[in-house]
């Protein structure tokens, strides 16, 4: 709930959420179909410990998936507050905010943790970026970057020109909003100036 004061903004639609039970459901599957094939032959303790390490491997996968439909950007007075239900929630002062970035394309580092097609939440690497805080329904495409001294942070806000416009005012004079230069291109803007 938002007060008057607050502007609430989803992500963009995305299929994340599907990657995300696919992919624990396969490696919950990978766990009990032999365990199934196997009748009982193997010995109950063993068999209730990889029933445990499955579900304790899958849980966090599950639980992303529950609670992504919740991810929202909500833009009050003093800052923008990333949200995830229960599950994540990052504050962003706007007097901390240095620059903003829109970045069409990044390059995601092979060892990044939980980045998904159509979603990427909590610290995501990337070879261009670094360390980014993701909350996200794109892992590497068409990306705000949010840049403070401490962290860096990317959304996809669904409307990404009326989020600009909310928060545009609020942000520190020495603040920037940069386009990429794709945009600038795109746009027919003089990408050399």
């Amino acid at each position: 709930m938002t007060s008057e004061n607050e502007a609430q903004f989803k992500p963009r639609p995305s299929n994340g959420r599907a990657w995300v039970v696919g992919i624990a459901s396969g490696v919950l599957a990978l766990f009990i179909i032999p365990l199934a094939i196997a009748g009982g032959e193997i010995p109950l303790p063993l068999t209730i410990f990889l029933l445990i390490v499955a579900f304790a491997a899958t849980a966090p996968l599950f639980a992303v998936a529950w609670y992504s439909p919740l991810i929202t950007y909500i833009v009050g007075q003093e800052s923008i507050t990333l949200s995830m239900g229960r599950m994540m929630h990052d504050t962003i002062r706007f007097e901390e905010i240095s620059r903003i970035e829109r970045r069409p394309k990044l390059s995601v580092s092979l060892l990044s943790a939980f980045r998904f097609p159509g979603l990427a939440v909590f610290d995501v690497d990337y070879v261009d970026a670094n360390r980014v805080r993701m909350l996200a329904t794109s892992a590497s495409k068409n990306l705000l970057l949010i840049d403070t001294a401490t962290k860096r942070y990317g959304i996809t806000p669904a409307d990404e020109s009326a989020f600009l416009d909310a928060i545009s005012h609020r942000l520190p004079d020495e603040a920037e909003i940069v386009e990429s230069a794709a945009d600038r291109e795109q746009r027919g803007d003089d990408v050399g100036s």
